[in-house]
C-alpha cells in the first residue's frame, strides 16, 4: 500500500471541503441565505451535487461550518485593519472607524441576513448564537489589547458591548435609509461613549 496515496487524498478532500465552504459564503453574501441550496453550492464550487454530502453531513453542517468562516474571516479583517492604523493617530476615532467600515462589507450584511433568519429557525439559532458570542469575545480581546490600561476598569466590557450595538444598529438602519449627514453625527456620538469607557478611569 502506498502511503503517499492518504496524504493526497486528504489534500484533495480539504481542497474540496474549503471551496464548497466559500461558495457557501458567496451564496450567503449575494443571494441570502433563503436562496442558498446545496445545488448552487456545488454549482459555484464546481463539484457534483453528491459530493457535498461526503463533506458535509447535512445542510446545516454545511451553513455552520460557512458561518464559522465567515466569522473567522471578519475578525482577520478587523485585526489587520487595527494593525495598519498609523502610530501617530487617534487611537479611539481610528478604532471605531475600522469597526464602522467592517459594518459595511458584505460579509457582515451576510451575517445580518443570518441574524434576522435565526429569529424563527431554531436549528440557524443554534449555530449562530455560540459563534455569535465566540465572535464578541474575540473583538473584546481585541480591544482588551489595545486598550491595555481600560480592561481593567469596571465598564470596559459595557462600553464595548455598547458600541459595537451600536454599530450594528446604525449599519442595519442605513440598510433601508442612508442619510450620510445623520451617519455622520452618529458615529462622532459613538467615538465620543467609546471614548468615555476606554479613556476615563472609573473608580
Amino acid at each position: 500500500m502506498d502511503l503517499r496515496a492518504r496524504p493526497t487524498r486528504q489534500k484533495r478532500s480539504a481542497k474540496t471541503q474549503r471551496k464548497l465552504i466559500d461558495a457557501a459564503i458567496d451564496c450567503l453574501i449575494e443571494d441570502g441565505l433563503g436562496k442558498l441550496t446545496t445545488t448552487e453550492v456545488c454549482r459555484r464550487a464546481g463539484t457534483s451535487q453528491g459530493s457535498i454530502f461526503k463533506h458535509f453531513p447535512s445542510k446545516a453542517a454545511l451553513i455552520s461550518s460557512a458561518v464559522e468562516t465567515l466569522y473567522g474571516q471578519l475578525i482577520d479583517a478587523y485585526r489587520d485593519a487595527v494593525a495598519s492604523i498609523p502610530p501617530d493617530a487617534d487611537l479611539v476615532d481610528a478604532c471605531v472607524d475600522a469597526l464602522w467600515a467592517l459594518f459595511q462589507t458584505p460579509q457582515l450584511l451576510a451575517v445580518f441576513d443570518l441574524h434576522i433568519s435565526a429569529r424563527t429557525d431554531p436549528v440557524l439559532r443554534q449555530v449562530v448564537a455560540p459563534m455569535e458570542r465566540a465572535h464578541r469575545a474575540k473583538i473584546r480581546d481585541i480591544a482588551a489589547l489595545i486598550f491595555p490600561d481600560a480592561q481593567h476598569t469596571p465598564h470596559f466590557l459595557r462600553g464595548i458591548e455598547i458600541v459595537i450595538n451600536s454599530v450594528q444598529g446604525a449599519a442595519v438602519g442605513s440598510m433601508a435609509l442612508r442619510e450620510e449627514e445623520v451617519l455622520d453625527e452618529l458615529i462622532a456620538g459613538l467615538k465620543m461613549i467609546a471614548r468615555h469607557f476606554l479613556e476615563t478611569s472609573h473608580d
